[in-house]
């Protein structure tokens, strides 16, 4: 049994060799690479801290390059810990619960915190307190990414927390940041900090009000950001603030986002009018991903986009759960853009039939040459068997489109 594990591990190693040895890393010899080390710890821990970490340590510039782009998921400073004994050098995307200021700074203050490059943390204590800890903590200087989800979800964060916030916003490394579940009593001192100037990632969930999502992008400070998601029951959102926010060049990502609606609350959201004031925003030439989703939009509003001359970027659209019928199916694939869109998002626009499925079905190689993900979920209840397997046949067989239909 020993020898079969040592002759597997011989083996694992000169596959290790072969990898690391290439000049280049793909994608797919990192899963592989990731497979080895993680079997060969399990396997002989002892062998592996004598014989693979030496090894791999020669070749650390390999792990530095990916994990500048990518980070591994943990939920523990154990699995941290585990980690930094299988990679020569790893960052890593954490996810904890903070229940006090003082039991994260013990957190902060574990030697493998300092491989945590993305923090999410699920904020059960004093918001001020939170954000306080983690600007003084030590090992925080590496973090690009926070994501703070409160869990009290019907208080905003006082006057204290949002300066707080705002002096977070220092951290060297920081790049993006989300908050969901709570506003902020007061946007300003957030707008007003000039380290929102580094920031290219922002994403409010159920934690942004429409005059404050105006202010926030009045400042010119902002001038840098790349991503914007606004998503949850934010009411009477209005998309006018995004289009006015001229010094708004760098914005390749934007995702607008209504919660479902229930008995209690209904969340109007852009509308046709939102679609007609982005569509004259001479500042959005860069974008390429637009989500709308339940945004109560029509064909009226989706005209309007698809015939923006500053909105001919965009590769990936997202139109779900709105009052689009076979107009607006015809529309896009008129459009200019039909043919380089990547993704389409169509779900639950109910008002869609047979007739906008067959035009999805029958479309030319060239008119969508290059769809890669279509989705259509909730409408093919109403299209006939036939129309089906035209689309299958067409655009996922034919094409190798990914099509989502549930």
């Amino acid at each position: 049994m020993e020898e079969t594990a040592r002759r597997s591990m011989d083996d694992d190693f000169a596959e290790l060799r072969s990898i690391v040895n290439r000049p280049r890393i793909s994608d797919r010899d990192w899963a592989a690479l990731g497979i080895l080390l993680w079997r060969a710890h399990a396997m002989n821990p002892a062998r592996y801290a004598e014989q693979w970490r030496p090894y791999l340590q020669g070749y650390i510039h390999h792990f530095e390059a990916y994990f500048s782009q990518h980070a591994l998921p943990a939920s523990s400073i154990a699995e941290l810990e585990t980690m930094r004994e299988v990679f020569p050098f790893v960052r890593a995307s954490l996810e904890v619960s903070a229940s006090s200021a003082s039991a994260l700074r013990e957190m902060l203050a574990a030697p493998a915190f300092a491989s945590v490059s993305r923090l999410d943390l699920q904020v059960a204590g004093r918001a001020k307190d939170i954000f306080v800890a983690i600007s003084e903590a030590k090992q925080t200087a590496q973090i690009s990414a926070l994501r703070f989800s409160f869990s009290r979800r019907h208080d905003a964060l006082d006057q204290s927390a949002g300066e707080a916030l705002a002096d977070l916003l220092a951290l060297p490394a920081l790049r993006e940041l989300a908050l969901s579940g709570n506003t902020l009593a007061d946007i300003a001192p957030l707008a007003s900090t000039e380290a929102l100037g580094k920031i290219t990632s922002l994403e409010f969930d159920n934690a942004i009000t429409s005059e404050q999502l105006a202010t926030l992008l009045a400042t010119p400070h902002i001038r840098a950001l790349r991503d914007l998601a606004i998503t949850g029951s934010t009411l009477s959102l209005d998309a006018v603030p995004i289009a006015d926010a001229s010094h708004l060049t760098s914005l390749k990502t934007l995702r607008i986002e209504s919660a479902p609606r229930s008995w209690t609350m209904r969340h109007s959201g852009i509308r046709d009018q939102g679609c007609l004031a982005l569509a004259d925003a001479k500042h959005l030439t860069g974008l390429t991903t637009l989500a709308l989703i339940r945004q109560e939009l029509t064909v009226t509003g989706v005209e309007a986009l698809l015939r923006s001359p500053y909105l001919g970027a965009i590769t990936h659209l997202e139109l779900g759960h709105n009052a689009l019928g076979n107009e607006s199916v015809e529309a896009i694939l008129e459009s200019p853009i039909a043919s380089q869109l990547t993704h389409l998002g169509l779900q639950m626009n109910l008002l869609i039939g047979e007739g906008g499925v067959r035009a999805l079905a029958e479309a030319s190689a060239d008119t969508l040459a290059s769809i890669e993900a279509l989705d259509l979920s909730g409408l093919m209840r109403s299209v006939s068997a036939e129309t089906s397997s035209l689309l299958r046949e067409n655009l996922v067989e034919a094409r190798g489109c990914e099509l989502r239909v549930k």
